[in-house]
C-alpha cells in the first residue's frame, strides 16, 4: 500500500507523518501505539514499519478517532479498536460496495 500523505476528514485536512517504531510521538498515556491521532492540530502520526493490512487498520483506527473527537462522540479506545477492524473487515469483503459508490 502507497503511503498515505493525507486525509480529508469531515472537512478537515490531517496531514500524515510517518515515524519509526520508537519514537516518543507514538505514544499515548505511556502506551506504545502504532498510530496517534492530534485532532485539534489535524495530524496523524504513524509507525512507518507496519505492512499493508496493518497500515489499513491504522489509518482507518485514527481516522474513527478524528471523527469521535471532531463530534464529539466520545468513543472509548476499545471501541475504536472493534470499529476499525469491523470496517476493515467490511471495506474488503465488499469491495463492490466502493467501486459502486465511486462509479
Amino acid at each position: 500500500m502507497k503511503k498515505i500523505k493525507s486525509l480529508k476528514i469531515l472537512g478537515k485536512q490531517y496531514k500524515i507523518d510517518y515515524r519509526g517504531p520508537g519514537s516518543k510521538s507514538l505514544k499515548y498515556d505511556d502506551q506504545r501505539c502504532l498510530g496517534v491521532c492530534y485532532s485539534d492540530d489535524a495530524l496523524m502520526i504513524i509507525a512507518n514499519n507496519l505492512t499493508d493490512d496493518v497500515l489499513a487498520e491504522v489509518l482507518i483506527h485514527e481516522s474513527l478517532h478524528a471523527f469521535s473527537d471532531s463530534l464529539k462522540i466520545g468513543l472509548r479506545e476499545d471501541q475504536v479498536h472493534r470499529l476499525a477492524e469491523c470496517l476493515l473487515s467490511f471495506l474488503k469483503d465488499n469491495q463492490e460496495v466502493v467501486e459502486q459508490i465511486y462509479k
